[in-house]
């Protein structure tokens, strides 16, 4: 059996509010989608009344967007009344109201067949078909109910995979176009965010922080930006079959530029250079700055979700053996138990721990502040080890992926990913910017401020 709009009607005109009747031609389009999706069927009594609670969900995320964009309406269960008398309607809206998968379900469907997106711009033109009345869009508490389908994994992006009709489309379409480019509820004569992002991000890191601070050992938290949560947590040397030639750049590069590295006696400082002037090598960037982290993850891939990637580990200083000896080993090109113990006594680090240097998949090591870019981006490093794998060869140099071992739940509280919704990362970046976080101020060198004011005034 299927309950058709003909059979539904009655329920959704007793909801209407509006006279020109564009609100029943929203659910008219919401039902045939769920008729569409199969969620208007049934073959029991109790699957009857699932679809009813679908009725009564339809409605009340209408009347829930104009409550809250508009003020137009009382709350959904003061007018209930007015929708039916029948008894049994009556138990599927107390079940209604306990329990809010029906409405998670019908969001669910429309995200797929429409994009969320669309979805509140067909919601908001209801009320206004024949005036946008930007100016009362503005004024509207509307950027609180896109939290709200935020909240229920909305896809503002995704805004033009449906047609809910032709005129109607093209009525809305400056807005989805700028829900799209924007992705955020901006007022263009103000310059200001009616709801700002980045105080949610401070709270919970702030709250890692203090997970962290209540442990009362010496771990530290330092974070990584990473503009594509897809990406792998590897360090350049590791990428293009680079790594089997990792020596080879580095001698190549001290053969070719020699006075550049006079006077630079440690490996560790050498690395931090050459990585400085692009150079792969087995160095990964890290910051002590959340805010930091956060800006790399917006920085680029606007189209994609980014990462702030929170490790919470000892920070080991430069000189410890450790650091010394995995920081030697970009220059190592053995095999062997014995090739590696002559490579690492040869650079003076008599007598080394292989057996705990060869299990070590990374180390984080503070970065001596000597140069203003580290300095304005708190930075440190971590350096990889030797193999990252329990078999095989511990004595070869492999790839691997520290995403694996470090990016997971540790049971302590701490969020180890932090994504970041490409919708929000427009938005993100100018909050960061209004507080001083911006290309310019992290890289402090000639041509990244050129590059910083150019693109600042260039017309969008």
């Amino acid at each position: 059996m299927i309950l058709s709009w003909n059979d539904v009607r009655p329920y959704f005109e007793n909801a209407a509010v509006l006279s020109d009747g564009q609100d029943m031609y929203w659910y008219q389009c919401v039902w045939q989608i769920l008729d569409e999706s199969n969620l208007t069927s049934y073959y029991s009594l109790a699957e009857k009344q699932v679809v009813y609670s679908r009725i009564y969900a339809t409605i009340k995320i209408f009347r829930e967007f104009s409550n809250v964009a508009f003020g137009e309406s009382p709350e959904f269960s003061l007018y209930f009344d007015e929708l039916t008398e029948d008894e049994d309607k009556q138990a599927v809206y107390n079940q209604l109201i306990e329990d809010d998968n029906a409405m998670q379900t019908i969001f669910d469907v429309l995200k797929t067949k429409m994009g969320m997106g669309i979805t509140f711009c067909s919601l908001w033109i209801t009320w206004r078909p024949q005036d946008l009345m930007i100016d009362g869009f503005y004024e509207a508490e509307i950027g609180t109910y896109k939290d709200y389908m935020n909240a229920l994994n909305g896809d503002l992006s995704n805004i033009l995979n449906f047609d809910l009709s032709a005129d109607k489309l093209a009525s809305f379409e400056w807005l989805s176009n700028y829900m799209a480019e924007e992705t955020s509820f901006q007022n263009p004569n103000s310059g200001e965010y009616e709801h700002p992002l980045l105080s949610g991000y401070i709270k919970l890191f702030l709250k890692n922080s203090q997970i962290a601070n209540s442990e009362g050992d010496k771990r530290v938290l330092f974070y990584r930006g990473q503009s594509d949560k897809a990406y792998s947590l590897v360090p350049s040397v590791f990428r293009k079959g680079l790594l089997n030639k990792e020596h080879i750049l580095i001698q190549k590069l001290l053969l070719e530029s020699p006075e550049d590295f006079s006077g630079i006696d440690d490996a560790f400082e050498r690395l931090i250079k050459m990585q400085h002037y692009d150079l792969p090598t087995r160095l990964l960037d890290v910051t002590m700055n959340p805010l930091v982290a956060l800006y790399f993850a917006c920085n680029k891939n606007i189209n994609k979700d980014g990462e702030v990637i929170v490790f919470y580990d000892y920070m080991e200083r430069p000189g410890s053996v450790n650091a010394k000896c995995l920081v030697s080993l970009a220059e190592y090109s053995g095999a062997s138990e014995r090739q590696m113990l002559g490579f690492l006594t040869d650079q003076g680090l008599a007598n080394p721990d292989l057996g705990r240097l060869t299990k070590l998949t990374h180390i984080p090591i503070e970065a001596p502040k000597n140069n203003e870019r580290i300095r304005r981006q708190h930075g440190a490093f971590v350096v990889f080890g030797i193999s990252g794998e329990e078999n095989g060869n511990h004595y070869q140099k492999t790839n691997f992926d520290l995403r694996t071992l470090l990016v997971k739940d540790f049971g302590d509280g701490i969020s180890r990913s932090i994504v970041i919704p490409k919708e929000e990362k427009m938005q993100l970046k100018r909050e960061l910017d209004a507080l001083g976080i911006n290309h310019a101020f992290l890289f402090p060198e000639l041509e990244h401020q050129a590059r910083y004011i150019r693109t600042k005034y260039e017309e969008k």
